[in-house]
C-alpha cells in the first residue's frame, strides 16, 4: 500500500516540514475545501484519532 513504508532512523533523515509548515498546509486545504463548495452550508465534520 503506498504510503505505508515505516521510517528509518538513519543519518540521512530529514524534515521535510516542520509544525508550522504542517499548519499551513491543513490551512490551505481547509480554505480549498471551503471554496470548492461554496462556504459551509451542509458540511459534516469528522475526527480521526491518532496514536495507539
Amino acid at each position: 500500500m503506498p504510503g505505508s513504508e515505516t521510517m528509518s532512523s538513519s543519518s540521512q533523515d530529514r524534515l521535510v516540514m516542520d509544525a508550522g509548515d504542517i499548519a499551513r498546509a491543513v490551512t490551505r486545504i481547509a480554505h480549498e475545501i471551503l471554496e470548492r463548495n461554496k462556504g459551509v452550508k451542509d458540511a459534516r465534520t469528522w475526527a480521526r484519532p491518532f496514536g495507539s
